[in-house]
């Protein structure tokens, strides 16, 4: 019977837990004068679990690679120039929620070198959360994609658009997955 019981618990923890996985980043414009200045691009985490995250956090990095992403590369985390101080982004994903968190902005003058290929740009990254279940192990989830393009343009301020995103070969696991990586 005790058997049966740790079985239907495990079963229960792995159907209700917070799984999370992120989505094609949105694209958010800032406007000045002469139109806009530069895009950020916001990831999305969504929790497919019926249950919320505890002690959640979150980081993107992202970097240019003009002749792709480096064979050994060890997607260290980043932070942008203008970050205050390099802690991870605590958030929290309910049931069937999100959390987003933003990159570093794209200045506008170097989306023509993105568009034309003559550089790459990588976005990677992760989240660490605890599901609401007592004595479970700590979760991760982690992504890397390169933009590739764009539906629309990006720089119009006034046409949607949308990224164009790839994964990368590595860096694309959760939890154990992770490890074997």
């Amino acid at each position: 019977m005790l058997d049966s019981n740790h079985m239907n618990l495990t079963a229960l923890q792995s159907i209700q837990r917070a799984f999370l996985f992120i989505e094609t980043p949105e694209i958010v414009r800032s406007l000045g004068s002469q139109g806009v200045e530069s895009i950020v691009f916001r990831f999305v985490w969504k929790n497919s679990g019926t249950t919320p995250t505890r002690h959640m956090t979150t980081h993107v990095s992202s970097q240019y690679f003009p002749a792709g992403l480096p064979r050994e590369f060890s997607f260290p985390d980043w932070w942008s120039l203008n970050a205050e101080a390099h802690i991870n982004t605590p958030v929290t994903a309910g049931p069937h929620g999100e959390a987003g968190i933003e990159a570093a902005p794209i200045p506008a003058n170097e989306v023509g070198a993105l568009l034309s290929r003559r550089t790459r740009l990588y976005f990677w990254g992760w989240a660490k959360y605890h599901d609401i279940f007592e004595g479970t192990p700590e979760h991760i989830t982690k992504f890397c994609m390169e933009l590739v393009g764009f539906h629309g343009d990006p720089l119009s301020p006034s046409q949607s658009g949308a990224a164009i995103m790839n994964n990368c070969p590595v860096h694309n696991c959760y939890d154990d997955e992770c490890e074997k990586q």
